[in-house]
């Protein structure tokens, strides 16, 4: 039907993996058939399978047939590694050949979900016949993960309980789609301010993920355990996890994951011992730099050791990278936990944008409490209760494209105050 060299490239930009590592310049091979309606309501995607290419898809599309391009706009995405999108043969170094990273069906769902012209999110959730996919639980439960990070608490709820439901007709269940479960019900938590609870979720799939098999996703979820324990107050327990997902990281040999449980010991103990949280960022960055990236997560870990250490520049410098890296996929609940670090670090020279920064940011995530919010002894009295209270409505009434421009540009022009100097 189509030449094999006839299909288009949607560029993903540096695409940050669920195990942590992040391609640069990633690329999503895809080919369609058909025209897309006025409605944008005749679309279909018809993945490839696990190394197959879009033309192998096309016994199914044309004239009369199954898929007919004169009815359906039909959507054939390439999966990452299969040779057409990002692979080990066209990925430049670091990450060319046998150095490609795992890619998992998240991560494929994610990189087609971001291609402008696919259905809706979760829109393929309800086509004929996907309920009878034996995949079918495993992806309600991984859009449930991705609607939680876009702070969608309900709709992840609700997903949750649909794979949940799914998964208990499987004989036998899914440790995968339970475990994503747990996370996705962890951001919810954090989303809501039930740190505590976040932490205990992520330890629950923490240990479905060991249980499993997956050294990499235990690794992950303890990372996220700890941060849960840091937000609540609870250091010592923080402590304990992130070795433990750093030793989990060095026994899978993974340098990516390995890099983010350093960052997670460094905050961890960013309250208590502050020189080593600091040579921890240290090593992690060494380890980046060698792999040739740093991922857009690890930024925000990153920091947060600034931010417990009360290195106002730092929180300034790395948050808005964090802020850049984490915008073109969408994750509100990592860059609204951001937005409030940056507001804290702004606000002893700039208390207005500071409050503005915070009420957009409360649109998305409730603000981490005392002793976990450190604040500078500098901080000038607030002009009192109904100015901040209207500053931060402010906030909440922009948009988020809005809401981050203000962020950056605030962040920008006070790295460019006299005395904007890092810690040592």
């Amino acid at each position: 039907m189509t030449s094999r060299a006839d299909y288009e490239i949607f560029d993903l930009g540096d695409f940050t993996l669920s195990g942590g590592a992040t391609l640069r310049g990633a690329r999503l091979a895809y080919q369609t058939y058909g025209t897309l309606s006025d409605n944008r309501d005749n679309a279909i995607v018809y993945p490839t399978w696990y190394s197959g290419r879009h033309w192998e898809n096309e016994w199914l599309i044309g004239d009369g047939m199954a898929l007919d391009p004169a009815r359906y706009f039909v959507i054939v995405p390439n999966m990452l590694g299969n040779g057409l999108s990002s692979s080990p043969s066209n990925t430049p170094a670091p990450y060319n050949g046998p150095r490609f990273p795992d890619v998992r069906v998240q991560d494929n769902v994610r990189a087609q979900h971001t291609y402008p012209l696919l259905l809706p999110a979760n829109a393929a959730l309800e086509l004929p016949g996907a309920a009878a996919h034996p995949g079918y639980p495993l992806a309600l439960a991984v859009s449930a993960v991705f609607a939680s990070i876009r702070a969608d608490s309900a709709g992840a709820e609700e997903l949750c309980r649909r794979a949940a439901d799914a998964n208990g007709r499987r004989d036998p269940p899914d440790w995968r789609v339970e475990e994503a479960i747990y996370a996705a019900r962890q951001n919810i938590a954090n989303t809501r301010g039930a740190f505590a609870d976040a932490a205990r979720l992520a330890e629950q799939a923490a240990r479905l993920a060991r249980a499993g098999g997956d050294l990499a996703d235990a690794s992950i979820e303890l990372t996220i355990a700890a941060a849960g324990h840091v937000l609540a107050g609870g250091d010592p327990g923080a402590v304990a996890l992130a070795s433990e997902a750093l030793a989990l990281a060095c026994q899978a040999g993974a340098p990516a994951l390995t890099a983010t449980a350093l960052l997670a010991v460094g905050v961890a103990v960013g309250g208590t011992d502050p020189g080593q949280a600091r040579a921890c960022l240290r090593e992690s960055r060494e380890i980046s730099t060698e792999l040739g990236y740093h991922s857009a997560i690890d930024l925000v870990w990153a920091t947060a050791i600034a931010y417990r250490t009360h290195d106002r520049t730092g929180t300034l410098e790395l948050g808005s990278h964090a802020i850049r890296g984490l915008q073109h996929g969408g994750d509100r609940l990592r860059m609204a936990m951001v937005l409030h670090m940056v507001a804290d670090a702004l606000a002893a020279t700039r208390p207005a944008p500071a409050a503005i920064i915070h009420g957009a940011a409360d649109t998305y995530t409730v603000p981490p409490p005392n002793p976990a919010r450190p604040t500078s002894p500098t901080v000038p009295a607030e002009p009192g209760e109904q100015p901040v209270r209207e500053l931060r409505a402010r906030g909440a009434g922009m948009d988020w494209d809005q809401a981050l421009a203000y962020t950056l540009a605030q962040t920008t022009q006070a790295l460019n105050e006299p005395g904007s100097d890092t810690q040592p």
